[in-house]
């Protein structure tokens, strides 16, 4: 092997173990916050699973955060737009209920 092959393969290990890093605690450290119109009613950890049926002034949505993501699993809005929303799990991710002016952010 040459000395140019070893650099190749040394810097193509780096750039594997350096994203190995930065995905290994995916979850790790962020905040699921809630949020009712413009009031945040709840900070929980991403990392920790649980289903929080928040009670709402026009009805309700029931969160669920499971394997590092979070998502609304059921509501009583007209057009379940939440409930269809793919699972956020990434910081900046939302989840919105217009209906219901409720909305979750990754921070």
């Amino acid at each position: 092997m040459k000395k140019a092959d070893g650099i190749i393969v040394a810097a193509v290990l780096l750039v594997a173990v350096i994203f190995l890093i930065m995905t290994w605690g995916r979850g790790n450290g962020q905040i699921v916050v809630l949020y009712d119109d413009e009031t945040e009613i709840g900070r929980y950890p991403l990392m920790y699973e649980r289903t929080i049926r928040v009670e709402l002034e026009d009805g309700y949505n029931t969160v669920v955060i499971s394997d590092g993501t979070v998502s609304v699993s059921e509501a009583d809005c007209a057009n379940q737009v939440c409930v269809h929303t793919p699972a956020a799990s990434r910081v900046g991710d939302t989840v919105v209920c217009l209906p219901h002016r409720f909305y979750i952010v990754i921070k």
